[in-house]
C-alpha cells in the first residue's frame, strides 16, 4: 500500500487515518531478547521479512496487543492460537 503512494502528499492524505505508534526502546531490547530466544531454541528465521515480523510480535508484547495473522511465524515468537476451521491465528503477549 505504502509503496504504491505516487508522492508524498498522497502517502500524508493515507497515513492521516492512523494513529501511528511509536517503536521505542523497550521494543528494541525485546525485540533483541526475542530473537535471541528463537535462535537458542534452533529456529532458523526464513524469508526476508523476518525482522519486521520480530518488531511486530515486540510492539504486541510490550504493547499488550494482539496480532490476527495467517503468518505462522509468529506462532515461533508469541503465544498463538490457530482459529477453528480458517487460517488465520490469534497471538497475545
Amino acid at each position: 500500500m505504502l509503496a504504491g503512494a505516487s508522492d508524498d502528499a498522497q502517502l500524508q492524505e493515507f497515513l492521516s487515518d492512523f494513529i501511528i505508534l511509536p517503536f521505542d526502546v523497550s521494543e528494541a531490547v525485546y525485540a533483541s531478547m526475542l530473537e535471541k530466544q528463537i535462535r537458542n531454541k534452533g529456529v532458523k528465521p526464513k524469508g526476508e521479512n523476518w525482522k519486521i515480523d520480530l518488531f511486530i510480535a515486540a510492539f504486541a508484547y510490550t504493547q499488550q496487543c494482539y496480532i490476527l495473522t495467517k503468518d505462522e511465524d509468529f506462532t515461533k515468537m508469541l503465544n498463538c492460537e490457530k482459529l477453528n476451521e480458517i487460517e488465520y491465528y490469534v497471538c497475545k503477549s
